[in-house]
């Protein structure tokens, strides 16, 4: 089972900064939920958009 990750942990699996993982939750490239002060990214949206933008690392979120 996956795990939810916060923006800070999206951003160091992708490799690039928290800004970028921003920018994508803004684009509604990447769907987040605001819970209190913070925003989570469900196992379910992170796959779709690896699916999508990223399927040279979805072998890798899978395997964990």
């Amino acid at each position: 089972m996956k795990k939810v990750m916060r923006v800070d942990e999206v951003a160091y699996f992708l490799g690039v900064k928290r800004e970028t993982v921003w920018g994508y939750v803004r684009d509604k490239r990447l769907g987040a939920k605001k819970i209190g002060r913070s925003y989570y990214i469900y196992p379910e949206q992170m796959e779709k958009f690896l699916e999508f933008w990223r399927p040279d690392l979805l072998h890798l979120y899978k395997e964990n």
